[in-house]
């Protein structure tokens, strides 16, 4: 059977991919002034199998590369006291489209594949050796992405008051 409803998942498979993660595992970094936090993909390959039991594919079907957007620069103010600024150019960026299809029986005995599609972006930035992957990073991004939207790692998306309103839905 082919579904994309997520609520056929038996209680084994939501109760691992729900589960909150170690803190050890949580990863940041600023982003225009703000902490993001993530996970590696590496995790994200763990927690897949684990909840899975290996039994999930990752299809990568388009990649891309495209020129930044320039942006503007406020650095400052004139002596009118107005924001002053200027264009910047930013390099380009690599982007990739994919599906993450899981397959599981469930408690009757009955097979279920799952389908979800991501995007996923790198810039483009650094000498040949650092380039040289870049699309394999785009692609690690799409796949986190997909895997969101299985419900793996929703708490990194959320306040700190939504989650506590996910975790008391829960119980």
């Amino acid at each position: 059977m082919n579904t994309n409803d997520n609520s056929v998942f038996p209680k084994r498979i939501k109760e691992k991919i729900e589960r909150r993660f170690n803190p050890a595992l949580i990863k940041t970094r600023i982003l225009s002034g703000t902490e993001m936090k993530y996970i590696a993909g590496s995790t994200v390959v763990d927690i897949l199998n684990d909840a899975f039991d290996y039994m999930w594919d990752w299809i990568s079907d388009k990649e891309w590369s495209e020129q930044g957007v320039a942006w503007v620069n406020k650095y400052g103010q004139n002596e009118e006291k107005k924001q002053v600024g200027r264009w910047e150019e930013q390099g380009p960026v690599a982007h990739v489209r994919g599906h993450l299809v899981v397959s599981f029986y469930d408690d009757g005995g009955t097979f279920h594949e799952i389908t979800k599609s991501g995007y996923g972006s790198k810039c483009i930035i650094g000498k040949q050796s650092e380039q040289d992957s870049i699309f394999k990073a785009a692609e690690t991004d799409a796949l986190k992405k997909a895997a969101s939207r299985l419900g793996i790692g929703l708490e990194l998306y959320r306040s700190e008051e939504e989650n506590a309103y996910f975790e008391m839905a829960k119980d």
